[in-house]
């Protein structure tokens, strides 16, 4: 397990900022189903939806999609709503996208100003670089990707104007000392919690978030099989890229979405 956590203040905003391919999926599907019993427990995990991620990338201003065929950029009121329910919310307040790590330093400097400042406490999940790249390049296969393994990681790792800048988002959510330094100048050295997800059980990260929300630790653990996220095979991943060579040129986001994201590729794992 992972050290026991304190919890944070009784009126305090949890925000979990990823990063992206720690499990962040499956805790925001416990949260998400948790809502009563959370709720019950002076616990506000606002919204419907699984996780915040309209509201991340709303103030990140980023569209979700292709931009020239179908995709768009999320209304700033996505967020403008988040931070009102935030503020009026009495209890504890929890908050899970991983897309705030992108975040640059001034954009999570207003988000945790806009979440209650001295309130906000944010919370990072981690893993090492070697189990993150290939389950990255499987996202992204998730885009529309088709760009072999091989090849994708010599361009992560290209010098400075080598890079063909396939995934120019990668760095912004793997540099996770840039991303620490900037969520910590945000938010304050104190009001960081940052937890490194090696060789610890899989309820570890259930418990932490349980602990630091005071709530009875079986709410979340409970929970912890809602969802399957699992890394896809050598053959499955080579059947999406050749798959999306043959049909991304053909397709609007929204039909990707339902044919590939949620067809193929979700019914394969």
């Amino acid at each position: 397990m992972l050290p026991d956590a304190e919890p944070i203040p009784s009126n305090g905003v949890l925000l979990h900022v990823g990063v992206h391919k720690t499990g962040t999926t499956a805790i925001q599907a416990a949260l998400a189903d948790a809502r009563p019993q959370l709720k019950a427990a002076g616990v506000t995990y606002p919204g419907r939806m699984q996780a915040q991620h309209r509201a991340a990338l709303a103030v990140l201003g980023r569209p979700w999609g292709w931009n020239t065929r179908g995709g768009a950029v999320m209304d700033r009121s996505h967020f403008d709503k988040l931070a009102r329910r935030t503020q009026r919310a009495s209890g504890r307040v929890v908050i899970s996208s991983e897309f705030f790590c992108e975040a640059p330093g001034d954009v999570a400097a207003g988000v945790v100003k806009d979440l209650g400042g001295d309130r906000v406490h944010v919370v990072v999940t981690l893993r090492n670089m070697g189990r993150l790249l290939p389950s990255s390049w499987q996202q992204y296969l998730k885009y529309g990707l088709t760009t072999p393994y091989e090849r994708w990681l010599k361009d992560v790792f290209a010098a400075p104007g080598e890079s063909k800048n396939m995934t120019p988002t990668f760095w912004k959510r793997h540099d996770h000392g840039d991303v620490l330094r900037r969520w910590t100048e945000a938010a304050g050295v104190d009001n960081v919690t940052v937890l490194v997800l090696e060789n610890v059980d899989l309820s570890a990260q259930y418990r932490t978030f349980a602990q630091l929300l005071d709530v009875d630790p079986d709410v979340l653990v409970s929970r912890m099989n809602l969802t399957s996220n699992r890394s896809m095979t050598a053959a499955e991943a080579e059947l999406l890229v050749r798959l999306n060579k043959k049909v991304k040129k053909e397709l609007q986001w929204d039909e990707y979405v339902r044919y590939v994201r949620r067809g193929v590729a979700l019914g394969m794992v």
